[in-house]
């Protein structure tokens, strides 16, 4: 078992492996070598500008990423020509990672906002203004949604238009489709001015109807 002392320039998050389930994390030092450590007690010593003392070992196989089984000592300070080095390999790194997030989350975004469109929440032609926007959310922007500008329901009402929605066939039809809508049959009723579902005449009208009391009054 070998022993080095090595600078931390890099670190991964916690990693849990697929296969064999067992929990492990990765470091870099400033010579760019990448090392594996199955052990993550260990994980909050490789703070980035550490200098560390590590125990190692080679991969069982030509190749493998070297083994940190322990640490001989740790060192909070960093001499400065390894905080030199470290400073400037972990912004080369960062620089990477920025250059090749932004295509990696945007779609991401676009993917939701599919997602959306395909569950009928979502219009089309608005696709890439929402991904948009969740894509700002993501890189930690505050997103505002206007109610008035952009109410709830009347996404729904773009997905359930009566040009693109299946004639209504029974009353027990039409309750369901508001409940998909979220206005349950007393709401809907009311919006109708009806007591009875025998008093309710075009069942596709009374749909249109409903809906449109419904965003009238989740507007206000």
């Amino acid at each position: 078992m070998a022993k080095l002392k090595i600078s931390v320039v890099g670190r991964s998050d916690l990693i849990v492996s697929k296969t064999s389930k067992k929990t492990y994390f990765t470091i870099t030092d400033e010579t760019d070598t990448k090392y594996i450590c199955f052990n993550p007690s260990l994980y909050p010593e490789f703070e980035i500008g550490n200098l560390v003392d590590i125990e190692w070992q080679p991969g069982k196989n030509e190749g493998d990423t070297p083994r940190i089984t322990g640490i001989a000592s740790l060192g909070t300070e960093v001499s400065e020509k390894h905080a030199e080095v470290a400073k400037v390999s972990s912004s080369r790194k960062l620089l990477k990672r920025v250059d090749d997030e932004p295509t990696k989350n945007r779609s991401i975004a676009l993917s939701y906002a599919k997602d959306l469109v395909a569950a009928g929440e979502l219009e089309l032609s608005n696709i890439i203004a929402f991904a948009e926007v969740f894509y700002g959310y993501m890189l930690g922007e505050q997103v505002k949604i206007d109610k008035e500008e952009a109410p709830k329901a009347e996404v729904k009402v773009a997905s359930q238009s009566k040009s693109i929605e299946p004639a209504l066939k029974n009353v027990g039809e039409l309750f369901s489709r508001c409940l998909k809508a979220g206005i349950n049959r007393k709401a809907a009723m009311e919006f109708l001015g009806v007591t009875d579902p025998l008093e309710i005449g075009d069942l596709d009208d009374a749909w249109q109807t409903i809906l449109e009391n419904y965003n009238t009054t989740e507007s206000k």
